[in-house]
This record gives structure tokens, sequence and C-alpha cells, in this order.
């Protein structure tokens, strides 16, 4: 895998954790562990671990998700 390949509009790798941060705000807690542990699986992107888990915590302890990711979620996190 290389720099450019993306999963799910998310590049495989490089750039801040941030930059993706609004694809785990639409998320629930349920969510946010099935994309934590693919990532922790898959990728292992520290910064992207620490930002899910961040995320998950502050979801954990009241912050309601943004919206609905809707058709954005790869269709292996999708039941």
């Amino acid at each position: 895998m290389n720099d450019a390949m993306v999963c799910g509009g998310v590049p495989a790798s490089g750039g801040p954790a941030a930059d993706h941060s609004s694809l785990a705000d639409s998320l629930d807690a349920e969510g946010l562990l099935a994309l934590l542990s693919y990532e922790k699986s898959h990728g292992n992107r520290g910064p992207i671990v620490q930002a899910l888990t961040e995320r998950l915590a502050a979801v954990r302890s009241g912050t309601e998700p943004a919206g609905p990711l809707g058709d954005q979620l790869p269709s292996s996190l999708v039941e």
C-alpha cells in the first residue's frame, strides 16, 4: 500500500488525524469502536488511533454525534 491509496476517502497514511475528524464526528460509540478496531488491525496509525480514542471518550461522556455518516462508511463497517 502506498500513500496515494485511500479507504473511504481517508488517506492510507500521512496527514494529521484532525483532517479526518469529521468522519468520526458522525459516529456513535458503537461505530467508533468498530472503526477503532478496524484501524488497529489494519493501518494502526498512531494519530488516527489517538483521535478515535479521544472522540470515543467524548461520546461516552455525553457528546452527541454530529450527524449521519450514511454512505461514507466503508462497506466492511456496515452490517
